[in-house]
């Protein structure tokens, strides 16, 4: 997992998530607006929160149990 906390919400960029597949879905997790990108063995979560911009990883681990890790975050 790695974040990227900012001071107001302004200063955040643009975020870019990288894909060949184009496998990305935009989602609600916990009431966040969400981007997940399931693609070779890959999990990716993305999310933006209080000014901090989350992004969870995994790779060759079963995705719903990604996903049941995602949605325990509070």
């Amino acid at each position: 997992m790695s974040y990227e906390a900012y001071e107001n919400s302004d200063d955040i960029p643009p975020i870019g998530i990288p894909t060949d597949t184009y496998n990305l879905v935009e989602t609600e997790i916990n009431g966040q607006t969400s981007f997940v990108l399931k693609e070779d063995g890959q999990f990716t979560a993305t999310f933006l929160n209080n000014n901090i911009v989350y992004v969870i990883t995994s790779n060759k681990l079963d995705y719903d149990e990604c996903q049941k890790v995602v949605e325990s975050m509070k």
